[in-house]
């Protein structure tokens, strides 16, 4: 499941309380999962805010840095008909 925006989790958190939709309902119209929702509504409870700003990126690194993606773009700028094996 992609991320959810920012914007998306503020809506979900005026559905909720403006709106007075159930857990589920805002689940519904966002297009994302019943947990989600708790979880946002709990950051606004704890934090203030939709997301959590003590949370810490979890995962792998990327093992391209910054200047490997502005060399990427700047190629696909270039020739955006480039194959992927010829980026590589």
């Amino acid at each position: 499941m992609p991320a959810v925006s920012v914007d998306l989790k503020k809506c979900i958190y005026r559905w909720y309380t403006g709106e007075g939709l159930t857990i589920r309902d805002c689940a519904v119209r966002a297009g994302c999962s019943v947990g989600l929702v708790a979880k946002v509504l709990k950051n606004m409870e704890n934090h203030g805010m939709v997301i959590n700003p003590f949370s810490k990126h979890t995962g792998r690194p990327g093992e391209l840095d910054d200047g490997d993606v502005q060399y990427i773009c700047q190629l696909l700028k270039a020739r955006p008909t480039i194959y992927l094996d010829e980026v590589r």
